[in-house]
């Protein structure tokens, strides 16, 4: 056996032991040190990047020399997925998830009428008159029959005696879920839920005011087994034990989110009883252990899309062990509860004008409607948008660079958190290549000009000195803040410019096709929605000016953020919406755009800039 010692990022360390020729991800994964790895491990993403300190883990592979740059490697800079472990090795971890930045939704909610009532019921005791049993003695104080779990009936005696006959009845609906001694209906929690490929979000409501508490926000740590969701699917058919490890994953993020509210708040945990839970259809199987492989081939077929109500103890999720947790439904296998979720917070299934909502991520959801009907199609954008296979990207977290404007004759920057440049993100990868779009280093098919080329002469000093040759690619560089394991050079080259074309390119073609599907100009569409986090901090002028969203548009613009986490709040806090989130189920349909034999021309058309 081989020692493996792992300087974090915080400056602790931990000693592990490897057998020989162990994957190095593999033994960062079992144990549970992060380490983001958005292909899962196939070694083309370059992300999991550690930092040998001693040993060597055997010579670099020219898999990394690609995906690497010269100074990371003269810096010890390593891939996790390409160190096979034949010796000690110390090794320093740089995480980049620290301190997320996940964009959350802070607003509460008017309409309060949740699944969750709570009756206060006085109950005359039993006598040698009276020998009704207690389970009926609480029907006959609820006023109808109602189904009581068997393990509410195992502490019914008790619960009664507490406090003289008086009782507080929970019921999801008709279902009882829980029974009180005495009036506790004071004290009536849940929590709603937006499961991102990326982050997760929850918020903490008192279900009796519909006020939102707190909120809370984290990394999915699915990431570590890829960064989108095929690469995760395919983990579930390589691995025997994939699915349960996912799902047992997410579900302990979530126990912990239930902890950390409890904690603070002075809640105890089964006067939680209702969660509500949007994402992606992905998302949402793999949080319920159910598969997932036939959602990656088509016709692309999930196990279930309607509404689901659990019981919080057949998931281990530890609220009231018979509340509810609720399964928002989905459309089809890559469009999902947060796109009806977004529909529904929107309002546009209200609306007589034509409205277009667009959630702009590794796949961009599309949907085009109004009142009387949406089609919808999810966009393979591929990971740019997200911070991957960008030579310097990383998800929008702390030190990202996500704004990147002109000033003076040069350009300036901001981070996410105002931490020292680590990456950049999606937001700050459009606006780049927009910028170099203004100057004329790109031109409408995305080729880069180089330092010293005529088209360059016309710049500013200080721009022509961003201009460069990395590793055999035109670069622009953006920071030069230095250290690779502290602040980092960022920069984007060629390759980037040709991954951002492709992501735009899925969205705008999807759009286009759902524009001819319904014969409409971009007139007719009276409202446009840009939903999630990245949609919310794009600079909208320069996602117009790179072709990703019709330049037709750019007044009908309007940004909802986390549309998923205000649905999933609005279906936990009425039951009223859980409803008409169904309805909006029933009334969108969807468009397989693969399938279609216009796309590829259509798609080909959105490549260029215009």
């Amino acid at each position: 056996m081989y020692e493996v010692t792992i300087i974090e990022h915080d400056g602790k360390s931990i000693t592990l032991e490897a057998r020989p020729y162990m994957n190095l991800l593999d033994l960062l994964r079992r144990e549970r040190v992060f380490i983001p790895s958005t292909c899962g491990g196939a070694g083309i993403c370059g992300k999991c990047k550690i930092r040998v300190v001693e040993g060597t883990g055997y010579g670099i592979t020219e898999q990394e020399r690609e995906l690497l740059s010269d100074r990371e490697i003269e810096a010890g800079i390593r891939l996790a997925c390409m160190i096979e472990i034949d010796e000690d090795i110390t090794i320093q971890t740089v995480n980049e998830f620290a301190g997320a930045g996940i964009l959350i939704d802070k607003e509460g909610m008017d309409e309060v009428s949740p699944a969750i009532q709570k009756q206060h019921i006085s109950l005359p005791p039993p006598s040698m008159e009276d020998r009704t049993s207690d389970v009926e003695r609480i029907e006959a104080g609820l006023g109808h029959k109602s189904s009581i779990p068997y393990n509410v009936m195992g502490e019914l005696s008790e619960v009664l005696r507490n406090d003289k006959y008086s009782v507080t009845v929970s019921l999801f609906y008709n279902d009882v879920v829980s029974i009180e001694s005495g009036d506790t209906r004071d004290r009536s929690y849940g929590i709603a839920v937006d499961i991102g490929t990326t982050s997760i979000a929850g918020f903490l409501m008192e279900l009796n005011t519909g006020r939102q508490i707190d909120i809370y926000s984290t990394v999915n740590p699915q990431v570590k087994y890829g960064g989108d969701i095929i690469t995760r699917i395919d983990y579930t058919i390589g691995h025997g034990d994939g699915l349960s490890s996912l799902s047992d994953m997410i579900r302990r993020e979530i126990n912990d989110m239930i902890e950390y509210f409890c904690a603070k708040w002075s809640i105890h945990k089964k006067q939680i009883y209702h969660i509500t839970l949007s994402g992606n259809t992905v998302m949402l199987h793999l949080f319920a252990n159910l598969p997932v492989d036939h959602i990656a081939v088509p016709p692309f077929t999930p196990v279930v899309a309607r509404t689901l109500h659990i019981p919080a103890r057949d998931l281990d999720i530890n609220i009231c062990p018979d509340g509810r947790v609720t399964l928002l439904p989905m459309i089809a296998g890559y469009i999902g509860a947060d796109t009806i979720s977004a529909v529904l917070a929107s309002g546009m299934y209200k609306s007589e004008k034509m409205s277009l909502l667009v959630d702009v991520g590794t796949n961009g959801e599309i949907v085009l409607g109004n009142k009387d009907g949406f089609i919808s199609c999810s966009a393979s954008a591929g990971p740019a948008f997200e911070g991957a296979r960008i030579r310097c990207g990383m998800a929008a977290t702390g030190g990202a660079i996500n704004k990147i404007k002109l000033s003076d004759g040069d350009i300036v920057y901001a981070t996410i958190m105002d931490r020292p440049s680590q990456g950049i993100c999606g937001s700050g990868l459009v606006d780049g290549v927009a910028i170099m779009l203004k100057l004329g280093i790109l031109d409408a098919q995305g080729k880069m000009m180089r330092r010293g080329e005529e088209g360059t002469l016309h710049l500013s000093t200080a721009i022509q000195d961003r201009l460069c040759e990395i590793d055999g690619q035109a670069a622009f560089i953006i920071s030069r803040e230095g250290e690779v394991c502290g602040s980092k050079d960022v920069y984007i080259c060629q390759k980037d410019v040709r991954e951002l074309q492709l992501a735009k390119a899925g969205i705008a073609a999807g759009i286009r096709i759902l524009m001819n599907e319904y014969k409409l100009d971009y007139e007719d569409v009276g409202r446009v929605y840009l939903s999630g986090g990245f949609g919310n901090y794009m600079d909208q002028k320069n996602s117009i000016l790179i072709g990703l969203i019709p330049e037709e548009l750019k007044y009908k613009i309007k940004t909802i953020g986390n549309a998923s986490g205000r649905g999933a709040k609005m279906a936990l806090l009425s039951k009223y919406k859980m409803a008409e989130i169904e309805n909006i189920r029933g009334l969108i349909k969807y468009v397989e755009v693969s399938a279609r034999s216009d796309f590829q021309d259509i798609f080909a058309d959105m490549l260029s800039f215009p």
